[in-house]
């Protein structure tokens, strides 16, 4: 018996301690259980906060809508109400085909006040305004700075900031000096995702890289373009469209849909080395004549130079194709480029070519393929050549030369022979 008392105190302290860890085990349990509840809370308070900031951030922009509809006196348009208390800026409103995809006419606003009264908004030609249950896209941006969309079901959408686009390398440096122009207008950052040519490898460039969304090009790729389906149409507001010239429009549109704007206009034009060649020869016989005689005396290694290229480039030897009678394309009789009126084989033309063929490796081998556009630019730039036929982009090595030029348009080209 007194064994037992003996044990006694050891039974209380082993009884002790486990009471002390089911209590240290329930304090556990009870402080994660607090810790998800306070975690649970956290978070709802956080989306509560995000939900009441996007809720503020979209406040003006939701009290900006758009409709078509026809006014008092009976015209079809869009209505466009600022609701807000603020004005909304660079407002560009959209018109939708009867298919309410493709895009039919667009009008723009600099500015729009606030008001209680909805704007109406004469937009596109007499026959879109005499069409009902069109749809109508919304773009703007609210008092805050922040781009917005409002789609052709009322949809609205936050539009972020940055602008991609896809460039060659020279153009990448000049056009980047007014990003921050662009960003202080537009509140828009724009980036470059920078290709340099030829025109297969920019093209397999723009595919592999990240989206963008434009492209500087020349406008004859426009073809190779949407074959790729690499681009979308766009419309310009009759207050935009009258800012470029409609040829300049004519030569970037296929099957009646505009696809590019125009960003620089370049042509090929004749350029004389005045040192060399003093005075400006009237035809083209006697720029040869000139350049011959030059060769003879050793002054120049080339009567003229022209970039040929293996695969030939026709767009710089144009001129000299059209100077001499050639044609490719007639004209229809409201002045558009007609492809069923097709020249190639018309006695001018053919002659044109007889001339050309001459000018090559069969004739006085002036025009090679041999030569292209570094030999020509190069030729012309070291004084080894009295005349070049090029594009602006032989410019820069032959200002960097020092020399006395001067430039003879392709119109007066033309009339040469």
């Amino acid at each position: 018996m007194s064994q037992m008392w003996a044990i006694i105190p050891q039974w209380i302290a082993a009884c002790a301690s486990l009471l002390a860890l089911a209590f240290a085990a329930a304090a556990v349990v009870a402080t994660r259980r607090t810790l998800r509840i306070e975690h649970e809370r956290d978070r709802i308070n956080a989306e509560a906060r995000a939900a009441q900031e996007f809720s503020t951030r979209r406040a003006q922009a939701a009290m900006v809508s758009v409709w078509w509809g026809q006014s008092q006196d009976r015209r079809w348009g869009a209505f466009l109400r600022n609701a807000s208390e603020a004005p909304i800026y660079q407002v560009y409103l959209t018109v939708l085909g009867s298919d309410d995809h493709t895009e039919g006419a667009k009008a723009h606003y600099v500015v729009v006040p606030p008001s209680h009264e909805a704007l109406f908004c004469v937009v596109g030609t007499d026959q879109s305004q005499r069409i009902s249950g069109r749809r109508v896209k919304l773009g703007f941006t609210d008092a805050a700075g922040v781009r917005w969309l409002r789609d052709q079901y009322g949809k609205l959408t936050e539009l972020q900031p940055n602008m991609c686009i896809t460039v060659d390398l020279s153009r990448a440096a000049v056009l980047s000096q007014f990003q921050d122009d662009f960003l202080a207008t537009y509140g828009v950052t724009v980036t470059f995702e920078t290709s340099n040519y030829p025109q297969d490898a920019f093209l397999a460039d723009l595919q592999a890289s990240p989206p963008t969304d434009a492209l500087v090009c020349p406008h004859d790729w426009i073809g190779d373009l949407i074959r790729r389906d690499v681009v979308e149409p766009t419309i310009l507001s009759v207050d935009h469209r009258k800012a470029f010239p409609e040829w300049a429009l004519a030569a970037l549109s296929v099957g009646g849909s505009l696809y590019g704007l125009p960003m620089t206009v370049d042509t090929v034009a004749l350029i004389r080395n005045t040192e060399l060649a003093p005075r400006q020869p009237v035809t083209f016989d006697e720029l040869i004549a000139t350049g011959t005689a030059l060769r003879e005396t050793g002054r120049v290694e080339e009567v003229f130079t022209v970039r040929v290229g293996e695969r030939g480039d026709p767009f710089q030897i144009w001129p000299l194709f059209t100077s001499a009678g050639g044609w490719l394309f007639g004209r229809a009789a409201n002045g558009e480029w007609d492809s069923t009126q097709i020249g190639l084989d018309r006695p001018e033309s053919i002659a044109a070519l007889n001339r050309l063929h001459a000018l090559g490796e069969a004739g006085t081998r002036m025009l090679r393929r041999s030569m292209g556009s570094a030999e020509a630019i190069e030729l012309f730039a070291s004084g080894r050549s009295p005349f070049l036929l090029t594009t602006s982009d032989a410019m820069p090595p032959i200002r960097e030369a020092g020399l006395s030029i001067q430039v003879r348009s392709r119109n007066e080209i033309t009339n040469a022979h």
